[in-house]
C-alpha cells in the first residue's frame, strides 16, 4: 500500500492507513530480492494471527506456515495484560463501556500506555544484546 509523504501541518515522514493492519492476510510476503532473508516486524496486540477480518474469534482459522516463516510478531503477553486495568487492552468496546466517563476512560488508556512503553524498551534491549535470539520461537508453535 502506497504511503503519503510529508502532510501538511504534520511532523516529516511516511503515513500509511493504519486501518489495513486489523486484517490478517494470509498471503506470501514478497521480497524486493530473491536473496533477502530478513525478517517482517509484526507488532500486534495479541500472539494470534487470524486470517480474514481481525475480530472474528475463529480459532480453527491459522496462516498457512510458509506465509509467516520470516515473520517476526511481536505482541505482549498474557501475564503483562493480566496486570493491566481490567485486565485487558483498551480498544473500541471502551466507548460504550465508558460513556460519559470520558475521563476514567482517558486514564485507563493512559495507563495502559505508561505499562506499555516498558515493553518497548525491554525488545529494543533484547534486540541490541541479541538476547532476542532466546525470546523468539517459530510462529509455528504459536499456531498449535
Amino acid at each position: 500500500m502506497l504511503g503519503v509523504d510529508n502532510i501538511p501541518d504534520a511532523p516529516r515522514g511516511m503515513y500509511r492507513d493504519g486501518g489495513i493492519i486489523d486484517y490478517h492476510f494470509d498471503l506470501p510476503i514478497l521480497q524486493d530480492d530473491e536473496n533477502d532473508d530478513g525478517l517482517i516486524l509484526f507488532p500486534h496486540y495479541t500472539d494470534r494471527i487470524v486470517p480474514g477480518w481481525f475480530d472474528k474469534g475463529l480459532p480453527w482459522r491459522k496462516p498457512r506456515e510458509a506465509n509467516v516463516d520470516r515473520l517476526l510478531l511481536v505482541s505482549p503477553s498474557k501475564q503483562f495484560i493480566e496486570r493491566l486495568p481490567y485486565k485487558r487492552i483498551p480498544n473500541r468496546e471502551d466507548f460504550p463501556f465508558f460513556r460519559g466517563r470520558d475521563e476514567e476512560r482517558v486514564a485507563y488508556w493512559n495507563e495502559v500506555i505508561e505499562a506499555s512503553a516498558s515493553l518497548g524498551e525491554e525488545f529494543l534491549e533484547a534486540v541490541e544484546t541479541g538476547a532476542v535470539r532466546e525470546l523468539a520461537k517459530p510462529i509455528a508453535d504459536l499456531m498449535r
